[in-house]
């Protein structure tokens, strides 16, 4: 099933709508670098912080988390928001790259078989030689 782009969550004592843009997935994408790597958001102080910071921040802000104000609970949903949608968009795009491959491989397959018959062999330029 297909995680929802938005979270509510109270934030500074506000209540505040998250919607993951596909700015901020790429960004917590370019944090993570690796899907094997995502279970990290749920475990690591350090990549929670980041990932923290860079989803509730808006657009050209820059916050540290000493600028949030946020409940255990609710930092948590987002972090388990973000993983959901960091596995899904990597994953996929492992997917698709995978099956993009298999179609230019059998593309140059083909190529490489209709070049091959275009190409003289040794033994035909020989001939031709003489």
């Amino acid at each position: 099933m297909k995680a929802s782009n938005i979270i509510n969550i109270t934030l500074n004592k506000k209540k505040k709508e998250v919607f993951m843009s596909f700015n901020k997935l790429n960004r917590c994408a370019f944090l993570i670098q690796e899907v094997e790597q995502v279970p990290q958001i749920l475990i690591s102080p350090q990549v929670q912080s980041a990932i923290l910071c860079e989803v509730l921040a808006e657009k050209g802000e820059t916050l540290v988390l000493e600028d949030l104000e946020i409940s255990p609970d609710d930092a948590q949903r987002v972090l388990e928001f973000v993983s959901e949608h960091l596995e899904n968009f990597m994953l996929g795009a492992l997917e698709k790259s995978a099956a993009l491959q298999e179609k230019n491989l059998q593309r140059k397959v083909d190529l490489v078989v209709r070049v091959s018959a275009l190409t003289p062999s040794s033994d035909g330029q020989k001939a031709l030689a003489s």
